[in-house]
């Protein structure tokens, strides 16, 4: 079982300098449409120096609500939400980004607190702990990550479950561009009941290959880079102006094993992409053409 912690990895760039240039362009919203031609409308504000603040989420032709806000405290940016991805759970979500002088991510800390919205004779509630650090090469590209997370649900002293998740990824760049991740991940589990002890747990790789085929550029808004990775869609490379192009293809395996070492899991898939570019080069649409996606066409628009 993959931890979508994972799928949300930080990384550079940041900004707390004071914009210099009233008319920098940046992005200000996002248009993704689904299999079943929806939009999902997302829209963000800046504050005088030119960082994000808020993010503003309109699913499916709904009217935009507040449901990311962002606060700096020196090189540190911190997240705070009101996740509603689980309907028993009223749940609070705070990411803390410690970033270097040059903005690149060192370490990520989330912290989520739920509690359990349907009837019961104790008050239920679900914690997740989770802390990310980055290492990168001498050139400045992310080489690993390792993650440790704690899951633990409690109901009263007699019943709790509680998971652990132990994650390294190494990224492989040649020629400016990632290649490869390879991540090695294991979660062992106990669940308490009634004085009785029940063991879980087991092991996973994910792998994944980026191909550049169509030299599509690496041009887009990246003074927020930091904060949008927590969002980027599975299939992208990291937001990172370094990188040379952005990836036209991704192609990802699978396979987990249980607590005795036995495959309970093995797959594959192929993600292709094509892009379009805006007058100023900025990216301006993505197409995704694998069926399986729920998202088929992200449009991207700047302004001033």
């Amino acid at each position: 079982m993959k931890s979508s912690m994972i799928l949300f990895i930080p990384l550079i760039l940041f900004s707390c300098a004071k914009s210099t240039d009233a008319d920098v362009t940046k992005l200000l919203r996002t248009e993704a449409t689904d299999y079943n031609g929806n939009i999902l409308y997302t829209e963000y504000n800046y504050d005088h120096n030119e960082r994000i603040t808020i993010i503003r989420h309109a699913e499916y032709n709904g009217q935009p609500a507040d449901t990311i806000t962002v606060s700096y405290n020196g090189n540190e940016a911190i997240l705070l939400s009101f996740p509603k991805d689980d309907p028993v759970y009223k749940k609070t979500k705070e990411v803390r980004l410690a970033l270097d002088a040059n903005g690149k991510m060192l370490k990520r800390i989330a912290y989520t607190h739920g509690i359990s919205m349907l009837p019961a004779v104790y008050l239920t509630e679900r914690f997740i702990y989770d802390t990310l650090t980055a290492a990168y090469d001498a050139a400045g590209f992310l080489k690993e990550t390792k993650e440790g997370l704690y899951d633990s649900t409690r109901v009263d002293p007699s019943y709790y479950n509680v998971r652990n998740l132990s994650s390294t990824v190494t990224y492989t760049t040649i020629s400016g561009n990632v290649t490869k991740s390879d991540e090695f991940a294991v979660y062992p589990g106990i669940m308490h009941q009634a004085d009785t002890n029940i063991i879980s747990g087991g092991s996973s790789e994910y792998h994944s290959v980026f191909s550049y085929t169509k030299s599509f550029p690496n041009k887009t808004d990246f003074r927020n880079a930091a904060v949008l990775n927590e969002y980027r869609d599975y299939y992208e490379a990291f937001l990172d102006i370094n990188y040379k192009n952005m990836t036209d293809q991704v192609v990802q395996s699978s396979t987990d094993k249980d607590i005795n070492g036995t495959i309970i899991f093995s797959g594959g898939s192929t993600v292709d992409i094509t892009r379009s570019y805006n007058t100023e080069g900025l990216l301006s649409e993505v197409n995704i053409l694998t069926p399986a996606t729920q998202f088929r066409k992200i449009l991207y628009f700047y302004g001033r």
